[in-house]
């Protein structure tokens, strides 16, 4: 819920400032480039918008993400201390981006950042049992667009993914939280709907593949958390019990629906 209302936040604050952008544009003379296109067809305002300046914008994501190594400890919990968490198999991301696309190339880049979180919380013998994943992803892409009208660009974009995780396991009074970071990739494709020249909502579908193979722990109190290795200690790997790195993961679908300001 609470991330929900910075989500609401967050776009309002967009929209506050795409409407007082367009607002200043609207008081500018408009510059124009030579063009095939008639100054009275549909298309004419929207490819002068479109194709000299910037957009920001922003949105939500809904991922299909397996933690397969956390999600061995969650069953280990459950076998040991009958706690009823569900496995990690969602996520959620909110993102932001600023984005340029080019006058005479059916091209754009675009610059995103975006907050993960992964949680799945229960209880079982002696109180709560709790997994987080929480971090924040950046990503340089190239967008192409092999189809525009005055109302609709379909593109494919790629790029790289350099993701920062947290993550901290919570078994009752055995406690444990750790880090780690690495690079990835993300390739996808979408639609942007255009329904004003400079407002756009779009929807895309990405495959993204990342994952961090060394997690370093944090902190640590009480007991070990079930299907953890006994060694704790901080600044070392976080390992399962038989002694393997447990990974943590962004690799997965991801769908994103999207708000696009142009100025």
């Amino acid at each position: 819920m609470r991330i929900s209302k910075i989500f609401v936040i967050f776009m309002s604050s967009f929209l506050l400032f795409a409407n007082y952008a367009d607002a200043q544009r609207r008081t500018r003379p408009v510059r124009t480039k030579p063009s095939m296109t008639s100054p009275n067809s549909p298309n004419a305002s929207r490819k002068v918008v479109r194709g000299e300046l910037f957009a920001i914008g922003g949105g939500i994501g809904f991922n299909s993400i397996d933690q397969t190594d956390i999600n061995r400890a969650i069953r280990s919990a459950k076998m040991s201390a009958n706690a009823n968490t569900p496995e990690l198999k969602t996520a959620m991301e909110y993102m932001g981006f600023v984005s340029y696309r080019f006058a005479k190339y059916p091209v754009s880049v675009q610059l995103r950042s975006t907050y993960f979180t992964q949680v799945t919380t229960g209880s079982g013998t002696g109180g709560n049992y709790n997994y987080d994943v929480i971090g924040y992803t950046f990503s340089p892409l190239v967008r192409y667009i092999p189809f525009t009208t005055s109302q609709f660009d379909v593109f494919i974009q790629a790029g790289f993914s350099y993701a920062m995780l947290d993550g901290k396991i919570t078994n009752a009074t055995r406690r444990v939280s750790f880090s780690g970071a690495n690079f990835g990739t993300l390739v996808g494709a979408g639609l942007d709907f255009c329904f004003f020249p400079n407002h756009c909502i779009g929807g895309e579908g990405n495959y993204r593949y990342l994952s961090i193979d060394k997690n370093k722990i944090k902190s640590a109190s009480g007991q070990v958390p079930y299907g953890l290795h006994d060694d704790t200690a901080n600044g070392r790997e976080l390992k399962n019990e038989i002694g393997n790195n447990i990974s943590t993961f962004l690799t997965g679908l991801n769908g994103i629906i999207s708000y696009t300001f142009y100025f």
